[in-house]
């Protein structure tokens, strides 16, 4: 346990009075009379590698033990942003996806879009806003070679690829609060019972974010990564 913990930009964690960390994972505590959603008492963060490693589930159960522990009592726990994963070995998003991104291929409603690269070359790109809602695609394998020890990447053949891929394509939906709080139900259990409903609505009701159709357009081919390759004017598209 730290206290307090380290300032960390606009971190909720960093307006936490004690911070309690079980590798990756990270519960923020304030000490807090009177709480409300605005300035809660509890901050739980689960990020991917916790995920992958010991199981998403896991780790809330191992967090609601902790304040238990600690005498204390979640009232209220509900969600400011899940991210949901697809990860494609044996695809390469260089070979065609981030060409189309970079020729400004995809077509879409979404204003906000950014490319990553290392060293002069581009790595991933994402397209909307992470308070709402964005999708990310990157070079999971570079990532995860570049980023993380072996017993992640170990965890990643085992768990995500089932042997050692000479590519891998990772594509990320990233929810957040203010998409979410459409929702009448935004609690945590709620979320996590309803996951598959949460996603179907997030492609059915959001589909025109991130892609949008002119009857113009000609469908080329559908590539194994599910990636739809299509032409208008002699000019290749992606969806």
């Amino acid at each position: 346990m730290s206290a307090p913990p380290e300032r960390n930009g606009e971190s909720r964690q960093s307006r936490m009075t004690y911070r309690i960390t079980c590798g990756k994972l990270t519960l923020g505590i304030n000490l807090r009379e009177n709480t409300t959603r605005q300035n809660s008492s509890l901050v739980i963060t689960i990020p991917g590698e916790s995920c992958l490693l010991y199981g998403a589930l896991a780790m809330k159960v191992w967090a609601h033990q902790v304040i238990e522990d600690l005498g204390g009592v979640i009232t209220d726990e509900w969600v400011r942003r899940i991210d949901i994963c697809v990860d494609i070995p044996g695809i390469n998003p260089g070979d065609v996806l981030f060409p189309a991104c970079e020729s400004q291929q995809y077509i879409s409603t979404v204003k906000k879009a950014a490319t990553f690269r290392e060293h002069s070359k581009i790595t991933g790109f994402t397209i909307g806003s992470r308070n709402r809602l964005q999708i990310q695609i990157y070079d999971k394998l570079n990532e995860s070679c570049g980023n993380h020890d072996v017993v992640y990447c170990e965890a990643m053949v085992q768990k995500r690829w089932k042997k050692f891929p000479s590519c891998a394509t990772r594509v990320e939906l990233k929810i957040g609060r203010d998409w979410i709080s459409q929702w009448s139900q935004d609690r945590a259990n709620d979320i996590i019972e309803n996951l598959g409903t949460v996603v179907h609505r997030v492609l059915l009701n959001e589909k025109r974010s991130f892609s949008n159709y002119l009857p113009s357009y000609r469908i080329e081919k559908i590539n194994t990564s599910h990636a739809v390759i299509f032409t208008r004017n002699g000019k290749k598209f992606v969806k």
